[in-house]
């Protein structure tokens, strides 16, 4: 995370916790330790989270926003991660380094039985 980022979350008195290992047991283990109710990912980070047991092994219920953006995510991976992983998935588009340039899809905008349109 760089500097300029930072100053958010020691205004709303939150904890950053940097995971560097694309490791999903490591990252549901922390979700569910520290309590995590905000993190960015990926979506290939995703796809890993989904496809080991870790999410049916750890509590996650803490995460209400799961930012996901930075490359396309597969109409299939996204049902399957919407499905394990509850309604807190949203979408980011654009320009990571500028974010008010960033297009978002919110939690209540993603359809589990959309057309392939609906779901990006």
């Amino acid at each position: 995370m760089d500097l300029p980022g930072v100053e958010f979350f020691i205004i709303s008195s939150s904890s950053i916790k940097d995971i560097f290992l694309i490791d999903p047991k490591l990252i549901f283990k922390s979700v569910q330790k520290c309590r995590v109710t905000n993190m960015f990912a990926a979506p290939t980070m995703i796809k890993l989270m989904v496809d080991s047991f870790d999410a049916e092994r750890f509590d996650h219920t803490s995460m209400k926003t799961l930012n996901y953006g930075g490359a396309p995510m597969l109409v299939e991976d996204l049902k399957e991660a919407m499905t394990k992983l509850g309604p807190c998935l949203v979408q980011l588009y654009g320009q990571d380094e500028s974010p008010m340039t960033i297009t978002y899809l919110p939690h209540g905008d993603h359809v589990l039985d959309g057309s392939a349109e609906q779901m990006k």
